[in-house]
């Protein structure tokens, strides 16, 4: 067992990692005050040097996530609000009215709704 140099404290719980398609990256699901984060998590930091750095974190606050899927553009990720409403009122209007799906990478943080994308390659 090896410790990892990064500040786990926000992470109460790990519920989920994922290797990504490419091989390049994990998706962490932690709970943490109640909720998911997501965290994409390069891997060479993390093997070679044993540093645990996020180069992406989507929080739903204050709805949660699904589905957590990797393809080879990047991840799928289902979540039960609008991730890109602006303001926690707008956000929390949405819980419910549908799933969500949006897409992610490591490189570019900012959701984009999963139809905008061509998640084939």
């Amino acid at each position: 067992m090896r410790e990892l140099a990064c500040d786990v404290t926000a992470m109460h719980r790990v519920n989920s990692v994922m290797l990504g398609e490419s091989g390049t990256t994990l998706a962490v699901v932690s709970v943490g005050e109640g909720h998911p984060i997501l965290e994409l998590v390069p891997l060479v930091p993390l093997v070679d040097a044993g540093v645990y750095a996020a180069a992406c974190t989507i929080d739903p606050f204050p709805g949660t996530l699904g589905d957590v899927t990797s393809g080879q553009s990047g991840w799928l990720v289902e979540s039960t609000v609008d991730l890109l409403a602006d303001g926690l009122a707008a956000r929390a209007g949405s819980v419910g009215q549908a799933p969500w799906w949006f897409h992610v990478t490591a490189t570019r943080c900012m959701p984009v709704p999963s139809d905008a994308v061509d998640t084939e390659g």
